[in-house]
């Protein structure tokens, strides 16, 4: 489990404020559902929360976050995360989601952010859709 700090906003869980005297909403990503990785990205790409040992490779978040201006475009060319392309099996302006091997990727945009969620052989592509799904919905209903 890993938790996640998203400036400016109200949650249903804790509220804290900083030293500036913004506040922040905390939420959880529960990894032990069984994503093997998982992170947040602002639109233009740029990494809000991740979860260890994801890291994206040189441009990835940029052109992760761009590929929902033109979701069908990624069929052809799949997406890349961490290194690793994806071949994309669905593709729409609210979500992307990626096969690669026995393993996958969910990537949802919100009003401000776009969750991935990985997955392994561990966890069906249904479930794993579910729960990044679910926190996508979660973070709408915030303001996110």
């Amino acid at each position: 489990m890993w938790d996640v700090m998203v400036k400016g906003g109200y949650s249903r869980n804790k509220m804290y404020g900083n030293r500036n005297g913004h506040r922040a909403a905390w939420f959880r990503f529960d990894l032990k559902q069984g994503l093997a990785q998982g992170a947040l990205l602002g639109h233009d790409g740029s990494v809000w929360a991740k979860s260890p040992g994801f890291a994206l490779k040189g441009a990835e978040g940029a052109g992760l976050a761009n590929n929902f201006k033109n979701p069908s475009g990624t069929q052809g060319t799949g997406i890349f995360i961490n290194g690793e392309k994806y071949l994309v099996v669905k593709a729409d302006d609210a979500s992307i989601y990626g096969k690669k091997g026995t393993g996958g990727v969910i990537t949802v945009k919100t009003g401000q952010v776009v969750l991935v969620g990985i997955y392994d052989d561990k966890l069906q592509a249904g479930r794993a859709a579910n729960i990044v799904e679910k926190v996508a919905d979660y973070l709408k209903e915030n303001g996110y």
